[in-house]
């Protein structure tokens, strides 16, 4: 499968996002959304641009947005127990890492959680990448499956 990237002309992202409707802090680290019809190949664009980004040593941050819903992979774990039992957030942390599970009342926009990874993670991104949020007020990378294309 071949996919052709697309980058929208550049605009000032953090006006952008100061000027969008989300009430969150703006976040100030870059922020880019890669976008496309399902099946097209966006989490493989993303997959390989974070391994790409990540051996030049830029450190990323991913967010992968589900606006269907999403299931964590159940794992029986503790943290996975305590989410399952109720609890409105349940984490878990080791030595180099830490994973989090939070009940969440509506769908968050890129801009807050662009800010909650700014605030709330210990190793700070130089650049938040992005699937989907396609709405969202930052550059974009499109993604085409260029055999969908050829079909039409």
């Amino acid at each position: 499968m071949t996919a052709e990237l697309s980058v929208a002309p550049s605009c000032n992202q953090t006006n952008d996002l100061n000027n969008s409707n989300d009430k969150a802090t703006v976040a100030t680290t870059p922020v880019v959304a890669v976008i496309g019809f399902s099946n097209s190949g966006k989490a493989r664009v993303v997959s390989e641009l974070v391994e790409s980004l990540t051996a030049w040593g830029i450190k990323i941050a991913a967010i992968k947005h589900c606006p269907h819903g999403h299931e964590p992979t159940p794992t029986n774990s503790d943290r996975d127990r305590l989410y399952g039992a109720g609890a409105v957030v349940a984490i878990t942390s080791s030595p180099d890492q830490r994973t989090t599970l939070e009940r969440v009342v509506e769908d968050s926009s890129l801009a807050s959680l662009a800010t909650l990874v700014q605030t709330q993670v210990e190793t700070r991104p130089d650049l938040i990448i992005s699937e989907e949020f396609k709405s969202s007020p930052v550059q974009k990378i499109l993604v085409i499956d260029d055999r969908k294309w050829l079909s039409q």
